[in-house]
């Protein structure tokens, strides 16, 4: 075992990782144009975060089922076509990736993006050297919640539950771990809502990926 204790970690990826918010406001925006009587519709980094069907309802709550299903097929054509030149990496991201790597530390990612636009992104941003990408709609092309997404990496790699830890910045992400026996940390400065991430009670909760990276490398004890 290394020094850490920890042999794995599950990564959310939006808000803990990366920042997509831009090139998904951009995306929402130019969708939203196509319907005459929400191209006026406000639309913000603050609304980014969850699942595509849930964030329409959060945007536009009144959007009946057809006008809902043609927000979500164009939104996915403009998205998974994008260059992504809008979408970050949070600062720490790379000397973490690379410190986990020389402690061999295998590393997993599980995101509700959909598997196409995550993996253009992790090799636009030079970080595709996950030892496995779960997404939404990777295993059977039906939608999977991260609880499911979690079970699946463990099934697969045969992963100890002891000796893995997953981050993510959202109470989703929290909960998926406390539903597979996993330890967590919460990354507060992503998308998810901090009082429900308290709630959902991680191990950790830690301002970002920055500070996460530099509490794992000198200080924190698992």
């Amino acid at each position: 075992m290394d020094k850490f204790g920890i042999k794995n970690i599950i990564f959310d990826l939006d808000g803990t990782l990366i920042n997509s918010a831009g090139d998904v406001v951009y995306c929402l925006k130019e969708v939203y144009g196509l319907i005459p009587e929400f191209s006026n519709v406000e639309i913000s980094e603050s609304f980014i975060g969850p699942p595509l069907n849930e964030l329409i309802k959060k945007i536009t709550p009144s959007l009946n089922e057809e006008q809902t299903s043609i927000v979500i097929r164009e939104f996915r054509n403009c998205y998974d076509n994008s260059s992504f030149l809008k979408t970050r990496l949070y600062e720490g991201v790379c000397e973490l990736i690379h410190d986990l790597k020389q402690h061999n530390i295998k590393i997993f990612i599980t995101t509700n993006k959909p598997f196409f636009a995550t993996k253009k992104i992790l090799k636009n941003l030079m970080i595709d050297d996950f030892d496995d990408v779960v997404s939404l709609d990777v295993v059977t092309g039906e939608k999977m919640n991260k609880t499911e997404m979690v079970s699946y990496l463990i099934n697969k790699w045969g992963i100890e539950k002891d000796t893995t830890l997953m981050v993510g910045d959202d109470a989703s992400d929290i909960i998926a771990a406390h539903n597979n026996g996993l330890r967590s940390v919460a990354i507060l400065d992503g998308y998810g809502d901090a009082n429900m991430i308290y709630k959902a009670k991680p191990l950790y909760a830690i301002n970002s990926i920055n500070d996460f990276y530099n509490l794992f490398m000198t200080q924190l004890e698992f």
